[in-house]
Parts: structure tokens; sequence; C-alpha cells
């Protein structure tokens, strides 16, 4: 009787843990212009076509693409922006200090090393950017 006692109390801890929703993390309201400000000097659509190229690649060397198909693919795939929303929540954590510090870090540095360095860009948004490339790529290799 102990033992069914507390495999039940076990059962339903988890089940109440199950149920949580969480709210995703949104920054303090004085922080969100500094946040598009960083988003913009990120410039992610430079590291999106440099990501675009290399995993097109991988896909073309995969199934043997023609020159003719990794054109094909490389046109229908644009870059769309993350939300705004996308950017609060990947930078909410941020100070107003270490947003301004990132930004400026960003500005001091060329578009041709914006485009490879992964360490400027927040994870969460190259993460989105990549596996939507992947996935994209995927429907045409069918």
């Amino acid at each position: 009787m102990k033992f069914l006692f507390f495999t039940l109390s076990v059962f339903l801890h988890f089940i109440g843990f199950a149920q949580t929703s969480f709210e995703p993390a949104m920054p303090d309201s004085s922080n969100m212009p500094i946040i598009l400000e960083v988003a913009k000097s990120c410039h992610y659509e430079l590291y999106f076509e440099h990501s675009k190229d290399s995993i097109v690649a991988k896909f073309a060397n995969k199934y043997n693409w023609s020159s003719e198909k990794i054109k094909q693919v490389k046109k229908a795939l644009m870059f769309i922006p993350p939300t705004d929303n996308a950017y609060y929540n990947a930078y909410a954590l941020k100070t107003a200090n270490e947003l301004e510090k990132i930004k400026a870090h960003n500005l001091s540095l060329s578009k041709k090393k914006l485009e490879k360095l992964e360490s400027i860009h927040e994870q969460m948004i190259v993460s989105n950017l990549g596996n939507w490339l992947y996935l994209e790529c995927a429907k045409f290799s069918k």
C-alpha cells in the first residue's frame, strides 16, 4: 500500500510539472529599442546568406545536384527577418550596458567579418535560421 501511495504521488508530481506553461522572456521596455539596434548591427541577413551557401553546398554534394538545381534552391531560400519579439526574447536577459557593448563591438567589425562570426550572433536566432535552412533544403532533396 505504501508503494502504491508513493508511486501515485510521484506520478501526480510529474503531471503537475508537465502542465506548467512558460512565458517567453521579455526585456525591460527601456531595452527594446537597444535590442533592435543590436539586431540590426549583427547583420543577420549576411550571416544567413553565408550559411545558406554552406548548407546548400552540403545538400548539393550529398544528392548530386546540378548547378541549375543549386541556383534554383538558392533563389528559393530568401531571408525572412525574425520578428521583433524573437529578438526581444533572444536578448531579454541582457542589461542595457551589455547591449550597448555588443552593439559597439558589432559596429566596429567589417561586414565581411560579421557574416562569418557566429560568436556575435545570438545562438537562439542562429539556430532558428540554420534549422529553417536545413528543413527547406531537405524539401528540395526529395
